[in-house]
C-alpha cells in the first residue's frame, strides 16, 4: 500500500523527501508525523507459509490485554499479530502465547518469521490545528478506540486537510462533521467492550463468524442512543484506562520504549 501510494504521489509530482527533516515548508503545511505517545500497540511477525487461506480472530486477555489477536493468511503469505491495549513490557510473552495459540488451533506452521510491531494514539483533539497547519491522522489522535484502526482515518482527515486548502472552507469544522461521529462511537464501543465478559464476547465472534462481518463491524460504528449515553463516561474513563502503568521505558522492550529510546 505504502509503496502504492509513494508512486501515486511521484506519478502526480510530488517531491517526496527521505532522511530529509523539514524545518518550514515554505507554504500550505499538513502534519502528518504520526502518533506522539502509545495507547496500543500490536507486535508479531510476518511470514511464508503453507497453510491454506484464512482470517483468524481471538479475544482473549492471555494472549492481548484489553485488545485482540489475529491470523491473516493469504496465497502463502501471512501476518500474526497481538494487539494490546495494557501489558506493554509482556510483549515478548504475549507474542509467543499467540504463536503457540494457533499454532495448536489452526495447524499453523511460518517460514522465514520476520518480527514487526507498531504503536497508535487514541483521542478526540480539542483542535486538529497546530497555528495555522491542519493535524491529520495519528498525530491528531484520529485512530479507532476499540481496534485501534488508523488507515482510515488518515486517508479521510488528509483528505478533509486538502479540501479545506483549496477550497478555504475550515478544517476543523470539516473534521468535527465528518470524523468526530464516529470517533465518539469507538470510544464507547471500547468503554462498552470492557464491560462484557467472556461469555458476551463469544457470543460477538459467534455472530462474527456466521455473517458477513465486515457488515457487522461497520454496523458498530452508527451512532446509536447507546453510544451516545455511554459517550461521556467513557471519554472520562479514555485516559486512564489507556494509560498502561507497566511502560515506564525502564526494562522494557515494548515496541514503543525501542521506538522512544531508539
Amino acid at each position: 500500500l505504502d509503496h502504492g501510494l509513494l508512486q501515486q504521489a511521484r506519478t502526480a509530482g510530488v517531491d517526496v523527501r527521505f532522511g530529509d527533516r523539514v524545518t518550514d515548508g515554505g507554504g500550505q503545511d499538513v502534519l502528518a508525523i504520526g502518533p506522539r505517545r502509545a495507547d496500543v500497540i500490536a507486535a508479531g511477525y510476518v511470514f511464508e507459509t503453507e497453510s491454506p487461506d484464512g482470517n483468524f480472530l481471538a479475544l482473549d486477555n492471555s494472549l492481548a490485554p484489553g485488545g485482540y489477536a489475529y491470523l491473516l493468511i493469504h496465497q502463502g503469505c501471512g501476518t500474526l499479530a497481538s494487539c494490546m491495549f495494557t501489558g506493554f513490557k509482556r510483549q515478548a510473552e504475549l507474542v509467543a502465547r499467540t504463536v503457540e495459540f494457533f499454532s495448536k488451533t489452526t495447524g499453523l506452521e511460518m517460514r522465514d518469521a520476520r518480527p514487526f510491531g507498531g504503536f497508535g494514539n487514541i483521542r478526540v483533539p480539542h483542535t486538529a490545528m497546530q497555528g495555522r497547519r491542519p493535524v491529520i491522522g495519528e498525530q491528531a489522535g484520529f485512530q479507532d478506540a476499540l481496534a485501534g484502526f488508523g488507515m482510515g482515518y488518515a486517508f479521510r482527515s488528509g483528505q478533509l486537510a486538502a479540501q479545506s486548502i483549496l477550497t478555504g472552507n475550515s478544517y476543523e469544522a470539516l473534521w468535527r462533521r465528518s470524523l468526530l461521529p464516529v470517533l465518539r462511537t469507538g470510544i464507547a464501543n471500547r468503554f462498552l467492550y470492557e464491560l462484557s465478559n467472556d461469555s458476551v464476547r463469544r457470543s460477538a465472534l459467534r455472530q462474527l463468524s456466521k455473517a458477513d462481518a465486515g457488515h457487522k463491524l461497520r454496523s458498530l460504528y452508527r451512532p446509536s442512543i447507546l453510544t451516545q449515553l455511554a459517550y461521556p463516561v467513557a471519554r472520562w474513563r479514555l485516559g486512564k484506562a489507556l494509560n498502561d502503568p507497566s511502560c515506564d521505558h525502564k526494562d522494557c522492550a515494548c515496541v514503543w520504549c525501542q521506538h522512544e529510546l531508539g
